[in-house]
C-alpha cells in the first residue's frame, strides 16, 4: 500500500499537537509513505515560525532539534515533484479551487498517484477538514478525524 501524507500528518508528528497519537500510528505503518515535495517547504516554514512564535516558551535547542526530526521523516517519505502533470490536474480539475493553493497542489498530486498507481493500493491522510472535503470529491478516501 501506498499512503500519500500531507504536511498536516508531519507537523502534528513534529508539534506533539492533538493528533499526535493518530500521526504516529498511520507513519509507522508498513506502507510506503509519499508526498509532494511541497510538503518539504511547507514543514520547514512551520516549524521555524512556530517556534519563532514560541520561542519563550521553549528549550533554545527546540528548533535544532526538531528540524533534525523533520529532516529523518522526510527521507523515509518519497517526495514527487510539482511538474506539468500536477499542473495539468489542477487546470482539468476545477473543483480542486475549493481548497487554499498549496492544500490544492497535494490533492492534485494525490490524483496524479492515485492514476499512476492502482487507486486501491493509494491511502489519503490529512488532519485538514477541508482538504480531506475536497479529497473526497476525487475518489480520495481520507482518514477521518
Amino acid at each position: 500500500m501506498i499512503q500519500y501524507i500531507e504536511s498536516s500528518l508531519l507537523l502534528s508528528l513534529i508539534l506533539e499537537d492533538e493528533f499526535q497519537e493518530k500521526a504516529s500510528i498511520i507513519w509507522n505503518q508498513k506502507h510506503e509513505n509519499v508526498s509532494s515535495i511541497l510538503t518539504s517547504i511547507e514543514t520547514t516554514i512551520v516549524v521555524r515560525r512556530f517556534f519563532k512564535l514560541n520561542k519563550s516558551k521553549l528549550p533554545q535547542n527546540w528548533l535544532s532539534k526538531n528540524e533534525k526530526k523533520l529532516k529523518e521523516l522526510l527521507s523515509e517519505c518519497s517526495l514527487v515533484k510539482i511538474d506539468e502533470s500536477i499542473l495539468s490536474i489542477l487546470e482539468l480539475k476545477k473543483d480542486i479551487s475549493e481548497c487554499r493553493s498549496l492544500d490544492a497542489i497535494h490533492i492534485a498530486t494525490a490524483i496524479f498517484l492515485k492514476n499512476y498507481f492502482n487507486e486501491s493500493k493509494l491511502l489519503f491522510y490529512s488532519f485538514d477538514k477541508r482538504v480531506n472535503e475536497v479529497a473526497k470529491k476525487f475518489g480520495l478516501k481520507p482518514l477521518d478525524v
